[in-house]
């Protein structure tokens, strides 16, 4: 009679955290499944930059039919653009 009453109680016992344990862990896949759903929109590491000077570029430095065009002369002496060769400017 001792024997069966601790052999139900300890199967309830048993039951109770098995139980527990697969609720717990359909809480966690729910919770990963979540955060994976919804990625974080830009890598912490990078830095958004919205000028527009780094949007566009500057019709005046890349497009020589634009500015034929417009009726300008085109022009190669750009401070910001170099040729070199060996490392020596040309």
């Amino acid at each position: 009679m001792f024997w069966s009453r601790l052999a139900s109680l300890l199967r309830v016992i048993i039951y109770g955290w098995v139980v527990a344990l697969c609720q717990f862990v359909k809480l966690l896949c729910e919770l990963c499944r979540k955060k994976c759903l919804h990625p974080p929109k830009t890598p912490l590491e990078c830095l958004q930059l919205d000028h527009p000077a780094f949007v566009r570029p500057d019709p005046l430095l890349y497009s020589q039919p634009y500015l034929r065009a417009q009726g300008l002369a085109v022009t190669y002496d750009n401070p910001d653009i170099s040729l070199s060769k060996g490392g020596v400017p040309v």
